[in-house]
Parts: C-alpha cells; sequence; structure tokens
C-alpha cells in the first residue's frame, strides 16, 4: 500500500503543475477528489473503494474536453497515471 500512496502523491503534485486554470470548478471538483483519493489510501480503505475512487477521478479527467482547466497532453498524461494507479491497486490482496 506504500507504493500506491507515493504514486497518489506523485499524482497530486503532477496534477498541481498541469491544471492551468485552478479556480475553475472542474479542476476543484478534480483537485477535492484527488485528495480523496489520498485520504483513502492513507487510511487503507478498501481497494474496490480506492479503484472506485480512481475511477471517479478519471471520468472527471475524461471529461475534460477543453484547455481551460489543462492542455490535452497534460490531461492524457494524467489519464495513463490514473489507469497504472488503477492496475496497481488491482494487483493488491
Amino acid at each position: 500500500m506504500d507504493d500506491i500512496y507515493k504514486q497518489v502523491i506523485a499524482l497530486q503534485d503532477k496534477f498541481r503543475g498541469y491544471v492551468d486554470a485552478p479556480n475553475d470548478p472542474r479542476a476543484v471538483q478534480l483537485r477535492n477528489e484527488i485528495q480523496a483519493l489520498e485520504n483513502d489510501v492513507q487510511s487503507k480503505k478498501h481497494k474496490f473503494s480506492i479503484e472506485d475512487r480512481i475511477k471517479r477521478v478519471l471520468n472527471i479527467v475524461l471529461n475534460l474536453n477543453d484547455t481551460t482547466v489543462m492542455d490535452f497532453s497534460d490531461k492524457d498524461d494524467l489519464k495513463d497515471r490514473l489507469e497504472e494507479l488503477r492496475q496497481e491497486v488491482r494487483k493488491l490482496p
């Protein structure tokens, strides 16, 4: 679970660097969901709960259809990181 936590922290750092409009409601929602993901991992919630949270974050990222919140390349990188994180969570016992 420690590796998962480190990946979530790295994801938060990337998000902070990627976001172009931090006060946009979608950016705020995304930041809050990523923080909730960190909290879920830190409190060692069940892997299915963590995976559900990742899906919620991923859904928000996938619905960013313009470059107001972040560039498309940044969005794609964030999406890829979330998918990798999801795969790692699925491997947990």
